[in-house]
């Protein structure tokens, strides 16, 4: 590299994306053919008005094997980049929640900052009782993908 010149930061895993591949990204996870812990759902990706800007909202429910369903409730805010007809739509979720139990029983797992939008944690319940068995912080960077709660439920779950 060039002395004076630097890398451009690589973006972090939940900043600012298109809409259109933020939409992409929940789909093809969701699409049961591609993720093997899917066997059904009934999650929708929605944009409502909101005062003066457009909310994403992310929410349903996940059925998996061995009777575990993921709750997710998501929500993203926009903007709108560019100008004239380069203009386009990005979105960026700051709220997030995933909640995984076993159908008619307690919890499993959940991931979340609905406490407060900058703090991001984890908790884990004991599979026979549904006593939280540890609540960890994460930092935003730690805070899971879909894909990634689904990849975890398989492994350790499934």
């Amino acid at each position: 590299m060039d002395a004076g010149r630097s890398r451009a930061k690589a973006p972090g895993k939940h900043e600012w994306n298109s809409y259109e591949n933020y939409c992409i990204a929940h789909e093809s996870v969701l699409d049961t053919h591609r993720h093997p812990f899917i066997n059904s759902h009934s999650v929708q990706i929605r944009l409502y008005d909101f005062f003066d800007s457009l909310l994403v909202v992310v929410w349903g429910e996940i059925e998996c094997p061995n009777g575990i369903i993921l709750t997710i409730e998501k929500y993203a805010e926009t903007r709108v980049v560019g100008s004239g007809r380069r203009q386009r739509l990005q979105a960026r979720t700051f709220s997030f929640r995933y909640n995984a139990h076993k159908k008619g029983r307690h919890p499993l797992l959940r991931y979340d900052n609905s406490h407060a939008d900058d703090e991001y944690h984890v908790h884990y319940y004991d599979d026979a009782t549904g006593i939280e068995t540890e609540k960890r912080p994460l930092t935003r960077e730690e805070m899971p993908h879909l894909s990634e709660v689904l990849d975890e439920l398989q492994r350790d779950l499934g």
